[in-house]
């Protein structure tokens, strides 16, 4: 029970939380390059994208640079209860999504990256849950397409 009252803690402090986000008008010109560092050959230049797919996929690349903090402290009962959450993108080029899903913003293939969190409780400095959350934390309740190409991308604090 105890457990249970720590963790509504922490959905109620994600949810209270608030993000700046850079956000800025695209001109009908806007065309992205999407390549990663290693210049990997499953990416094509993606200069015929207009509107509404271009911000999209610029939203989604401008989200491999934020990091997603979280530290707070606050009092249950009497106690010291401590909330650390960090989110951010690993930029493994670990992921190449095929045609079939990346079509319709004008692309052959896409490489992108893998994200992750790191969700830390500690009560009175006892620590109640230090994990790393990936994709991989929840494979047994995902399809097997999400595996393969899905990311745990940014959640909406």
């Amino acid at each position: 029970m105890k457990n249970g009252a720590i963790t509504m803690a922490f959905i109620f402090c994600l949810s209270c939380a608030n993000r700046s986000e850079n956000r800025s008008g695209n001109s009908s010109k806007d065309s992205v390059t999407t390549r990663d560092s290693t210049a990997s050959p499953f990416v094509k230049k993606a200069d015929s994208i207009h509107g509404e797919m271009v911000t999209l996929l610029k939203d989604y690349i401008r989200h491999y640079n934020d990091t997603i903090f979280l530290d707070t402290t606050f009092a249950v009962n009497g106690q010291s209860v401590e909330i650390y959450f960090k989110h951010l993108c690993l930029h493994d080029s670990a992921l190449i999504i095929p045609s079939r899903y990346v079509s319709i913003y004008g692309l052959d293939s896409f490489v992108t990256h893998n994200f992750q969190s790191r969700l830390k409780i500690t009560q009175d400095g006892n620590i109640v849950f230090d994990t790393v959350i990936t994709k991989g934390y929840f494979k047994s309740e995902i399809f097997q397409e999400e595996v393969k190409y899905g990311a745990l991308l940014y959640p909406d604090l």
